[in-house]
Parts: structure tokens; sequence; C-alpha cells
């Protein structure tokens, strides 16, 4: 795991479960770990998956995270 900051908004429906949520990660032009969350439904939404190169980690019951807010990201490339 590694920490980032999100590039945007990440709004969802607060979830007691953690989740995994699909993401594009990368550099800012500070060098500092970005993350980019991918529209998502859910654990059948494929294309989504198909480009991320990361997950984020989404604590449980956390219905929103704005921009520049820290994430537990699991990289996968």
């Amino acid at each position: 795991m590694v920490r980032a900051r999100l590039t945007a908004v990440l709004e969802r429906a607060a979830n007691p479960r953690p989740t995994y949520w699909p993401a594009v990660w990368g550099f800012n032009e500070d060098g500092g770990a970005t993350a980019k969350a991918l529209p998502w439904g859910n654990s059948g939404h494929l294309a989504a998956l198909a480009g991320a190169n990361a997950l984020l980690l989404i604590p449980p019951n956390t219905a929103a995270l704005p921009t520049g807010a820290p994430v537990d990201t699991l990289l996968l490339a």
C-alpha cells in the first residue's frame, strides 16, 4: 500500500464494509503520488477494472472523499 491524494471528489453511497475502488495512480508535477478514482458501479463493472492500475481502499461508512484527500492505494501494475 502507498499513500496518494485524490485528484477529484469521490462520491459514493456509504457502505458498512471497506471497499476497493478502481483508480489510476500516478504523480503530480511536484512528484507527489496521486489517484484518480474511475467511474465504477460494483464488482461486476469490469470495464472500469480494465483501465485501473491501482485500487483505492475506501474505509467503512465513507460516503464521499474530497479532492486532495489522502487514500491508501494498492498498486496493480
